[in-house]
C-alpha cells in the first residue's frame, strides 16, 4: 500500500514537536492543562486535564483528542476531534450524588506556533457532543512548543 502525503503536511520529530498549554474554555469546560505530541504527517495526540474545586460546583475532567494541522507554518488551522470524561462530584443545580458523563468534542481553529519552538497562541470552535445535542463552545489557549 503505498500513502501519498503532499509535502506541506510533513513534519519532522524533533525540536516544537511536543507542546504544553492552558485552554480557557475549550475541551475542559472551564478549564484544561494539555500535553500534545506530534506522531507525524501532520497529526498531534492531545491529553487535557482539568476541573473546578468550588463548593457548589465540583467536578474533574480527562480529554483526549487526535488534531491534525495541514501545514507546518506559523499561522495555522488546527482541526481535531476525541472524547472526555467528566466527573460531576458537586453540582448545586443537579440533585442526587456524583455523576459521570462521557462526551465527544471537537475542535476546528486557527493556531499561532512560530517554529521550531516557543509560545502558542490558539483560539478554536470546540463543540461538545452530548446525548444527541451539540453544545457551542469555545477556547483560548496559551503555551510553549518545545
Amino acid at each position: 500500500m503505498i500513502a501519498i502525503v503532499p509535502a506541506a503536511t510533513l513534519r519532522a520529530q524533533g525540536e516544537g514537536s511536543t507542546r504544553a498549554y492552558l485552554e480557557l474554555g475549550g475541551h475542559g469546560l472551564a478549564y484544561s492543562v494539555n500535553f500534545e505530541r506530534d506522531v507525524g504527517a501532520g497529526f498531534d495526540l492531545r491529553l487535557g486535564l482539568g476541573g473546578v474545586p468550588l463548593d457548589g460546583l465540583r467536578y474533574g475532567v480527562a480529554v483526549g483528542m487526535l488534531g491534525w494541522q495541514p501545514t507546518n507554518g506559523t499561522h495555522a488551522l488546527h482541526v481535531g476531534a476525541g472524547a472526555g470524561v467528566v466527573r460531576f462530584d458537586e453540582v448545586f443545580f443537579l440533585e442526587g450524588g456524583p455523576t459521570t458523563t462521557v462526551y465527544g468534542t471537537a475542535t476546528v481553529g486557527y493556531r499561532y506556533q512560530p517554529r521550531p519552538r516557543g509560545l502558542i497562541l490558539q483560539i478554536a470552535f470546540t463543540p461538545l457532543f452530548v446525548d444527541r445535542r451539540v453544545q457551542p463552545w469555545v477556547g483560548v489557549a496559551i503555551g510553549r512548543a518545545f
